[in-house]
């Protein structure tokens, strides 16, 4: 929901907040990528990073629009 809001609102300052809004989403997920082990991972934090990687992914799409 928050992503289609944030679609919804594009203006002039959008890429600031989109690169604000991806900084805080991999904050999120920061300790794991920065230490993450094969063997120890849990489910848990797979789904966290496929989470992470869909709204980095959408993320992109919208700074590639508004660039464009």
């Amino acid at each position: 929901m928050e992503m289609m809001e944030l679609n919804e609102e594009l203006s002039e300052n959008s890429a600031k907040q989109i690169h604000e809004l991806e900084n805080q989403h991999y904050n999120e997920v920061r300790s794991i990528i920065e230490n993450y082990d094969d063997s120890r991972v849990t489910t848990a934090e797979l789904l966290k990073l496929k989470e992470y990687y869909f709204k980095k992914k959408y993320l992109q799409r919208i700074l590639d629009r508004l660039e464009g």
